[in-house]
């Protein structure tokens, strides 16, 4: 057969073939109807025809890959006749009144196509192969709403497509070569580009008010599959032999923890900025996945035991970055690890001493998990108990129990119903104790309140501090979550002249020290890194709030403030912004960007007037104390090295220090 057309004459129609394949490639994939898919047919079918007498490798250089590929996707996904490689023969000529026809005839060509020799041969291209990932970013786009298929059809082709296709495929063919895991990994890993472009494009909540988050996220079905896929992989994994290697390691959080490692360092605000982003929706995958998949079990001896170490890496190292207040995740990811954990202890022997175990470890191993229970116990253990008795018949587990008995024994001391609030476990005490405080209305009650824990309770104090300073870190970095930045403050000032009467020890919260999981570094191990950057602001707006003259004659006050005027200057040096502190003590909120240096310079005229009074214990550590100084500050380092002297020059008064 013959085919003629000026359109497609030779040279210039190669060039008018490039423009409208262009045109062609901004073609929405989401429009699958019969219509596009004849369209395509044609198209090709004319091509091949018309260039028949050319040589393959112009057909190369000549046809858009982009093309095929849309071709290759909707003719399977609208004609179930062609799916797999029930088509055989070789064809030469293609029937082209078929496409003027009936649905029938022009099926009929589509099948005519897909038999046609030279068309075999370019699929057999790899740049014509459509990979399992440029299906899958096709297929998301496709929202049910919108497609011509119905739900039972759609699933037809998503199980052809996954398990009789890609699955088996071999990996130069753009398949999985059998191996489950890789194609949940494909699955996940498109799902996440997917959603990373569609926030990233136009179509915002701002701009297309109709575009939905439905939209945003992909097709629904696809989750569906992917949960089916997950969870498979995760029963081989289970019965895998214990020494073997897919029974080692969980390779749902290897490969998100990958994804997060191929965007490189957050040194960077921009690299930062794409890591959150990155985190938010890798924690919405997991939010759609079965809870009981967040656990790793293994065998220890003859039991099953639970491991959570995978978990514990991926919020240490990426979700306490993105949670607003800087030491609590969202309830739904909470509660989401603590139903996983109650489901995964059914393959146990023993699960309530399992759970208190995982529990247990959390205290040093992931202390913002324990910090996230409790800020939403009041809303959680309702959930938990339920599903416990869901699940079992024995007793709640005692970790449980425990928790749930700080939470009653909170309000029952803030009720003055009891006290004393005695604890083996402080700064878990404190956490229930700071949240329950700030449903309150006011902390004033709450600071008499706090005056009856007498002593002995230091520790709970100092961690409650701690707290107290990470919320006027959220308030100051995000004005937008409602935290109030003079509350916050105030209410520190409280705990921490408190804590003056007892002693210095409310220097302890800006330094984790160098045991190993010790109470400082379990506090700090429990916040984000950016509220961890802008520990010395809240250092120097507290103690600008308290009478500095007692606590420069401890000893160990000096190494403290010089240690957070250093990470201050550092701060400065990175690009980020510092708040600003006026030098009557009171925080100016809202002027951040205005005067960054404000809180800098009153630090250092402050270190300046007190490195005099200090104690000579003070000096013990100098060389420390000159290596914190380096070449950031030298005339901070000349006046170390001339107050060292064993007398002490005669002393300033507090009015005198906050004099700048």
């Amino acid at each position: 057969m013959t085919c003629s057309c000026d359109f497609w004459s030779e040279p210039s129609a190669f060039s008018k073939c490039l423009v409208f394949q262009k045109e062609l490639r901004s073609y929405k994939v989401i429009n699958t109807s019969f219509s596009f898919c004849r369209f395509c047919t044609a198209a090709v079918s004319y091509f091949l025809c018309k260039f028949s007498s050319f040589s393959h490798e112009f057909l190369l250089a000549s046809l858009h890959p982009g093309f095929v590929k849309k071709l290759q996707y909707i003719v399977p996904r609208l004609i179930v006749e062609v799916r797999g490689t029930g088509c055989g023969g070789d064809m030469t000529e293609f029937p082209w009144k078929s496409l003027f026809h009936s649905a029938a005839c022009y099926q009929e060509a589509v099948h005519c196509l897909w038999q046609q020799s030279h068309f075999k041969r370019l699929l057999q291209e790899k740049m014509f192969q459509l990979t399992f990932r440029e299906w899958l970013l096709m297929e998301l786009g496709v929202h049910p709403d919108e497609d011509i298929l119905s739900a039972s059809e759609r699933q037809e082709f998503h199980y052809w497509a996954l398990y009789q296709h890609y699955l088996p495929a071999p990996a130069d063919a753009g398949g999985c070569a059998g191996d489950l895991q890789e194609a949940c990994a494909v699955v996940i890993g498109s799902v996440l580009d997917f959603c990373q472009r569609s926030e990233l494009s136009n179509c915002s909540h701002l701009e297309k008010p109709k575009c939905s988050v439905s939209h945003l996220r992909g097709s629904p079905e696809i989750h569906g599959r992917l949960q089916e896929m997950v969870l498979e992989v995760e029963l081989e994994r289970r019965r895998a032999p214990p020494d073997s290697q897919a029974a080692k390691k969980h390779f749902l959080f290897r490969m998100l923890q990958g994804r997060v490692k191929a965007l490189g360092p957050d040194s960077a605000e921009g690299e930062r900025l794409l890591q959150q982003q990155e985190l938010i929706l890798q924690t919405r995958i997991l939010l759609c996945l079965p809870p009981s998949l967040l656990i790793t079990t293994r065998w220890k001896g003859k039991e099953i035991a639970l491991d959570c170490e995978d978990f514990f890496c991926f919020v240490n190292t990426g979700l306490k970055n993105i949670c607003s207040r800087g030491y609590v995740l969202s309830y739904d990811i909470t509660a989401h690890f603590f139903r996983g954990l109650l489901s995964a202890s059914l393959e146990c022997n023993r699960p309530a001493q399992e759970v208190t175990s995982i529990l247990s470890s959390c205290q040093a191993r992931c202390p913002m998990l324990l910090c996230s229970a409790a800020r939403w116990w009041q809303k959680l253990e309702p959930v938990l108990c339920c599903e416990w008795k869901r699940l079992f018949t024995v007793p709640l587990a005692q970790g449980l129990q425990r928790l749930g008995e700080l939470q009653r024994l909170v309000k029952s001391f803030l009720s003055s119903e009891a006290s004393s609030l005695v604890s083996d476990e402080p700064w878990i005490s404190a956490a229930f104790l700071h949240f329950t405080i700030q449903q309150q209305p006011t902390s004033v009650k709450a600071g008499d309140t706090l005056k009856r824990l007498g002593p002995g309770a230091e520790q709970i104090l100092a961690c409650l501090l701690f707290f107290s300073v990470m919320d006027f870190i959220s308030a100051r970095i995000a004005p937008q979550e409602g935290m109030n930045v003079s509350r916050s403050l105030g209410w520190s000032s409280q705990i921490a002249r408190l804590l003056e009467e007892q002693g210095p020890g409310w220097l302890a919260v800006f330094h984790a020290g160098e045991k190993e999981h010790s109470l400082g570094q379990i506090l700090h191990g429990a916040v984000s890194d950016q509220h961890q950057k802008h520990l010395p602001v809240a250092f120097y707006s507290l103690l600008f709030t308290l009478h500095p003259g007692d606590l420069i004659r401890e000893q160990t006050f000096l190494s403290v403030a010089i240690d957070m005027y250093m990470q201050l200057l550092r701060l400065f040096m990175d690009g980020t912004a510092v708040a600003r502190v006026d030098c009557t003590g009171s925080y100016v909120p809202g002027k951040e960007l205005e005067d960054p240096l404000a809180v800098i310079q009153a630090a250092r005229q402050f270190l300046v007037r007190a490195i005099p009074q200090c104690p000579p214990g003070s000096f013990s550590h100098l060389r420390q104390l000159l290596d914190l100084c380096g070449e950031l500050d030298p005339e901070l380092k000349a006046t170390l090295t001339n107050c060292w002297q064993p007398a002490v020059e005669e002393s300033l008064s507090d009015e005198e220090l906050l004099l700048f």
